[in-house]
């Protein structure tokens, strides 16, 4: 009986190695002998089986998620199955929870467009206010430029001053009161060869230094024959007071002290040329060491003195005044910084303006 199970079992173990080498044989396909052409492909049993248990395994895998998709709809053990028409619990927290997931990503993305749009109306808001201050600065630019450009018919009269309301104010001045004007000039001159080489000839003598020592001896010691140059400074303080004794009445004065003194004239030593006596520590001009106060036309020098009234009609002016005429050619007034001299006349002078021109009458 032993024999017989072993024979038995050794030939299914034969009848399954050749079934096992058939199959590999038959998954390829079998050329027909003959013709040449290829065979048909031909279906083994084995890749059938193979085949069919694919087949069933798919089946059942789809009939399982059927089954999973009715037991979401199914009511869960112990719930009570819902009437007709009616959502069951478990679809009910199904959808439920989609809306909450839908929700939350409503939510989420309010939430990012409001940050987006308010990103934006920043960026906004950023871009304008650059914008204005671009705008402002370029304004005031060109606000400076124009100032710099501006000229004198570009500025406005400055408004009429109420005298009533400075009297009132306490800051009006009170009559009589003085203004004080004036100057104080110092100036160095250089002149060359203001004789034109004349030697003595001309009125204008060449420098002292080209000239002989001894004035009674022409052929005496020169210095320096060949000097050409005068040079020297020279100072004046102007004083130009303005009594005021009411608003329309005035006088004026005008007075050097000294006026165009050159700077080492009046030496000591030479009193005795200037018509004082001779000091008696200085008796040579070369032991001079100092200068003599100026005194005559070195010293005061009153130059104008006149009287001032404003009326209705015009301007009236009396006493020793400046005398000017047109460009200065005829009359000129050495009112300048630099004049040296000036034109005074002792007059009575009317001035007053008829119809945008000054009309004025004169005696001398």
């Amino acid at each position: 009986m032993k024999k017989l199970w072993l024979v038995v079992a050794l030939a299914v173990t034969l009848g399954v190695g050749q079934t096992a080498l058939a199959e590999s044989h038959t998954d390829k396909p079998v050329e027909k002998a003959g013709d040449g052409k290829k065979a048909e492909k031909e279906e083994s049993p084995s890749a059938k089986r193979a085949r069919e248990e694919r087949e069933a395994a798919e089946k059942k895998k789809k009939e399982k998620e059927g089954e999973k998709a009715e037991g979401d709809a199914t009511p869960a053990e112990g719930e009570v199955a819902p009437a007709e028409g009616e959502e069951s619990p478990s679809a009910r927290r199904a959808r439920e929870e989609r809306e909450a997931l839908e929700k939350k990503a409503r939510e989420e993305a309010e939430k990012k467009a409001k940050a987006d749009a308010e990103a934006k109306a920043k960026a906004e808001a950023d871009a304008k206010a650059k914008a204005e201050a671009d705008a402002r600065a370029k304004e005031e630019a060109e606000k400076k430029a124009a100032a710099d450009l501006m000229t004198d018919d570009d500025l406005e009269p400055a408004p009429e001053i109420d005298l009533g309301a400075l009297e009132d104010s306490g800051l009006r001045k009170s009559y009589p009161y003085m203004e004080h004007h004036g100057y104080f000039r110092f100036r160095g001159d250089a002149f060359g060869n203001l004789d034109f080489n004349t030697t003595g000839t001309s009125p204008i003598l060449p420098p002292p230094a080209a000239l002989p020592l001894n004035p009674d001896d022409n052929e005496s010691l020169r210095p320096d024959p060949d000097a050409d140059w005068y040079s020297g400074a020279n100072i004046r303080f102007r004083y130009q007071p303005t009594l005021f004794i009411y608003e329309d009445l005035s006088v004026h004065l005008t007075m050097d002290v000294p006026d165009n003194l050159v700077l080492g004239s009046l030496p000591d030593g030479a009193r005795p040329y200037l018509g004082a006596p001779l000091k008696p520590d200085v008796p040579k001009i070369a032991f001079s060491g100092s200068q003599v106060p100026p005194s005559g036309r070195f010293g005061l020098r009153l130059k104008h003195a006149y009287g001032q009234v404003k009326t209705f009609f015009g301007l009236l002016r009396l006493g020793r005044m400046p005398s000017q005429w047109g460009l200065g050619i005829l009359a000129n007034s050495g009112n300048g910084m630099d004049s040296d001299y000036g034109d005074s006349a002792d007059r009575a002078l009317f001035v007053t303006r008829a119809f945008g021109t000054y009309i004025g009458v004169a005696y001398d």
